[in-house]
């Protein structure tokens, strides 16, 4: 009888443990905030999805709100104990001005033959209408505009444009795959002369984006005088990305930019950060100011200028473009979200660091 009744115990206390085990579907934070963005936007946020119970769950659907928020996962299995990540997506076309919330549900059953729950999530952003000083990131890659100074590091501390490089002729080659891929580039030497052979070595290895200036600074001179113009050495700086390998190349040949090209096409690059943000990391080819000195430099630039202020979040450098904006400067925008926004999306790509 003893025998019989501890086999019953051990039977209850199986069955016991195995009712109660279940899986539980916890998130590290079951909403998300992406503050201030513009129309147009496309926004991704990453939930982390934790079984913390002691059986499988089994992720069987998430749902969104409606077409412009999509979501996505890895595995519909979760172990206890495990956690992965739910990448949702919100664009933002079509949005304009206004407090915008998306609900994201996710169902899943805690044992393989248990009743469905649910679990809600929520993005939300405050939507604005992009105004003529606002620069998204993404449109910052198509618009950057990368100059390289071939002639010597003499004639280039006496005088260069803003902004560029310096990378004598004869050090060209050490470039190839540490210059950045992709990239609309124009190459000036002094007077034309090793411009069009120069920008035809880097298309044939790789880098087809990349012209010359036609006549070289001496052209440029001729025509616009000091306009862009700047003194002093090269500063020691390295991009933080090696380049990536070449999708394709051109081996035709270079057709030369004029300066009326490169004026219309220059860009004015102004780091609004302190110096030891600006050491760390820059775009390549930016000047660093403090925003109280940003007026009276700016004003010695004609007023159709292109010029792209950025600070750390984008805050700074949007109220320094509506002031200039209203001041003439028409052309004058501010990196929309600043540089957190640009590394969001394409990391460290254009940036470098002093040496």
């Amino acid at each position: 009888m003893k025998r019989i009744l501890g086999v019953l115990f051990i039977v209850w206390a199986v069955l016991s443990a195995s009712a109660a085990a279940a899986g539980v579907l916890e998130i590290d934070n079951a909403s998300h905030d992406f503050g201030e963005v513009l129309s147009g936007q496309v926004l991704t946020h990453a939930f982390l999805l934790s079984n913390t119970g002691d059986a499988m769950l089994n992720i069987t659907d998430v749902r969104t709100a409606c077409g412009c928020t999509v979501a996505s996962w890895r595995t519909a299995d979760l172990a206890p104990g495990a956690s992965i990540p739910l990448e949702a997506t919100f664009s933002t076309a079509g949005y304009h001005d206004g407090r915008v919330t998306k609900a994201v549900t996710v169902y899943y059953k805690d044992q393989s033959t248990g009743p469905t729950k649910t679990l809600a999530l929520t993005l939300s952003a405050t939507v604005l209408t992009p105004q003529p000083y606002d620069l998204p990131a993404g449109e910052l890659e198509y618009a950057f505009l990368l100059l390289v100074d071939l002639r010597s590091s003499d004639l280039y501390a006496a005088h260069h444009l803003l902004g560029a490089l310096s990378i004598p002729h004869d050090e060209l080659a050490d470039w190839i795959g540490v210059l950045p891929r992709g990239v609309f580039t124009i190459l000036y030497d002094q007077d034309g002369t090793v411009g069009p052979a120069a920008a035809q070595t880097l298309n044939v290895a790789g880098y087809p984006e990349v012209q010359c200036l036609q006549g070289g600074i001496s052209a440029w001179t001729q025509r616009y005088a000091n306009r862009f113009a700047a003194s002093g050495p090269a500063a020691e700086e390295r991009f933080l990305l090696v380049a990536e390998p070449p999708s394709w190349a051109s081996s035709g040949v270079v057709a030369p930019v004029d300066a009326g090209y490169l004026s219309r096409e220059f860009l004015v690059l102004i780091d609004l950060r302190t110096p030891e943000s600006y050491a760390a990391a820059h775009f390549a080819g930016a000047v660093n100011l403090e925003p109280a000195d940003l007026p009276p430099w700016v004003a010695r630039l004609p007023n159709a200028t292109h010029i792209l202020l950025y600070d750390d979040d984008g805050l700074v450098a949007r109220r320094q473009a509506i002031s200039l904006y209203n001041a003439g400067f028409t052309k004058v925008q501010a990196l929309f979200g600043g540089l957190a926004e640009w590394r969001a999306t394409f990391g460290n790509r254009l940036l470098v660091a002093a040496q």
